[in-house]
Parts: C-alpha cells; structure tokens; sequence
C-alpha cells in the first residue's frame, strides 16, 4: 500500500498594494534630498568681504603666474598661442572642472603652473578670470566657482 503524502494548504502570500513600491521611492527621495537640502543650507553665502578677497588672491595669483602669456587683462598672446581667457575667445565653454585640470596639469602648450596651487589658489583664479566674462557667458558655462 502506497501513503500518500498530506495535502499541506497554501499559505496565503500577503499581497502588496499596487501604490506602495512608488510611495516608498517617493519618500526616500524626499527624505535624501531633504537632507541634502539641509546640508547645502548650512553652508554660508560668501558675504562681499569675502568675495573681495577672493578676487584679490585671484588677481595676484594670475598676475604672477598667468598674465605673462595670456595678457594682463585675458586678453591672450598671439606669439606664444596663449588664448584669451577673457570673453573674447572660448575660455568660458569649458566647465571649471576641465580649467582646474589645465592649471593643475597644463595643456597642450600650457605647462602646469598650478600644480603647486592651492585649491584656494585655484577657485581663487578662476573666480577672477571669469569677472571678465559677460553675464550669460557666465551662466552658460558649467560651473560653480566664483558664484
């Protein structure tokens, strides 16, 4: 005689509601940007004191160091092949995180004269070239640095 084996019943899998999946992703992206959120607003605004240093650093940084090949006031070198850096040419096309890479390690014809910098130094520079920009050059190049 052969034993059957006894029918076990199915336990009844509790059903998920439809909605719950996206209210739970919802939530965590309001709870993750909140907290960014807070984060970036803890950070004080520089005040004009504190951009008038910047700019100061930054002319003294580029005169020593810059103005030698790409003019006194951007306006580049046509011997040397140093581009103005002012907004007459394409400086302002590049995004900040591509002009910190050719201070920090040159160019093609550029050597790298930030390499020492430090990274005020460098925001500090960069913050002083783009005073030469127009305003929608400014707003259309990809960056934060001097805002």
């Amino acid at each position: 005689m052969t034993r059957r084996k006894p029918v076990r019943k199915k336990k009844k899998q509790a059903s998920r509601p439809n909605w719950l999946i996206p209210v739970v992703v919802a939530a965590a992206i309001v709870f993750i940007g909140g907290g960014a959120l807070l984060v970036n607003s803890s950070q004080p605004k520089p005040t004009a004191a504190d951009t008038e240093l910047t700019l100061k650093l930054g002319e003294t940084v580029y005169q020593e160091n810059c103005a030698a090949c790409h003019g006194e006031r951007g306006e580049g070198h046509i011997q040397l092949d140093a581009p103005a850096l002012d907004s007459t040419e394409h400086a302002w096309h590049h995004p900040d995180t591509q002009i910190i890479g050719l201070i920090r390690t040159g160019g093609q014809q550029m050597p790298p004269v930030g390499a020492n910098f430090t990274p005020q130094e460098v925001e500090s520079v960069i913050t002083y070239v783009k005073q030469w920009w127009t305003p929608q050059q400014r707003n259309a190049q990809q960056g934060t640095i001097g805002e």
